[in-house]
């Protein structure tokens, strides 16, 4: 159609895809929170509040929709009446990711254009566990290390991403989790 494109619609797609980035971050060997795919309804497999307490070795644990960005529809889940409701409300397909406490109202920003890191952003929340700008959180520089850069770029670049911002988790003991 003549309009130019820096990422590639199949790309982008996917990335929209939280279930697909996951899948392929963990296969290029990036590390992610342990995740659970529950369809509610759809599957014969029981997706119960303990079960998927069990499956993440803790009761408190993040939901979210596949298909969220900005913030919106990503839950700290930490009670059985709070998961059953969310799960009748999400009847389409939900992640349960393990609950990394360390980055709890923060995360890392990093940039990657054509390959290339640019640079990388610390976002903090106002007074809850999601970092994101939209939702009213605040950004400032980030010192980066070369962790950063290679986890940034490697992401990117599994996804097939031109153009993209990487969202960085802190975890315990200087890991970061993608």
């Amino acid at each position: 159609m003549g309009v130019k494109v820096f990422n590639n619609v199949q790309a982008m797609i996917d990335a929209r895809n939280k279930l697909k980035v996951h899948q392929v971050l963990s296969q290029a060997g990036i590390s992610t929170p342990k995740t659970l795919y529950i369809i509610p309804k759809r599957t014969k497999i029981n997706s119960s509040y303990e079960e998927v307490c069990n499956y993440l070795c803790s009761d408190k644990f993040v939901l979210k929709w596949v298909y969220g960005s900005q913030g919106k529809h990503v839950y700290l889940v930490d009670n059985k009446d709070d998961y059953d409701k969310l799960v009748k409300q999400y009847e389409g397909k939900i992640l349960c990711q393990e609950y990394i406490e360390s980055s709890y109202g923060k995360d890392i920003r990093a940039y990657v254009i054509g390959g290339k890191f640019i640079g990388a952003a610390m976002r903090k929340s106002k007074g809850g566990f999601k970092s994101n700008l939209a939702l009213g959180g605040d950004a400032v520089l980030y010192d980066y290390d070369d962790r950063i850069i290679d986890i940034a770029v490697k992401a990117a670049k599994a996804v097939n991403l031109e153009i993209c911002g990487v969202d960085i988790l802190l975890g315990n003991d200087n890991n970061y989790l993608d």
